[in-house]
């Protein structure tokens, strides 16, 4: 009996270990989404639906601190014009541009070498483009969407379906 009790506590351990975390959040201000989110959550998000208005400082942020991101949800957002060095080029001073996902955007960072995990994204319809690298790396995605700039998909190898709309 002790044995099949522990066996089950054990499989209701790693179904609660593996289970999907969703947040749906709404950033009223570009660029603050890290301070809208724990340290807790931020390691534990892996559906992430996101509203409002965002910049560069926010894709870093899901790039680097959502560690187990695996659907995004952007189709809500407004992307904001951002020049700093707080984006997603490392520390150099860079102009984001409005209604851009960013180069760089999902690529590991320098110190970070883990996979990244992200396996759908939707993206809102007033994107006028992807930087150079936005996805390099994210080799589990499958779905996703329209104009790119060159290199944007470079190392891809797993997809499954491509959705253009406008």
């Amino acid at each position: 009996m002790k044995k099949v009790l522990s066996t089950l506590l054990l499989a209701m351990f790693i179904n609660a270990a593996s289970a999907q975390v969703s947040k749906l959040i709404n950033v009223t201000t570009a660029g603050t989404l890290t301070t809208l989110l724990s340290a807790t959550e931020k390691s534990n998000i892996t559906n992430l639906t996101v509203t409002g208005n965002i910049d560069a400082r926010d894709f870093k942020t899901l790039r680097d601190e959502i560690t187990e991101l695996s659907i995004l949800d952007l189709s809500g957002v407004s992307i904001k014009a951002y020049t700093g060095n707080e984006g997603t080029q490392s520390s150099t001073s860079t102009s984001y541009i409005a209604n851009a996902i960013p180069q760089y955007a999902f690529k590991n960072s320098q110190y970070l070498y883990y996979e990244k995990k992200i396996t759908k994204i939707v993206i809102p319809n007033t994107i006028t483009s992807i930087g150079n690298d936005a996805f390099y790396g994210c080799n589990k995605f499958n779905y996703w969407y329209r104009r790119l700039e060159r290199r944007t998909f470079s190392t891809f190898t797993k997809w499954k379906k491509v959705y253009i709309w406008g």
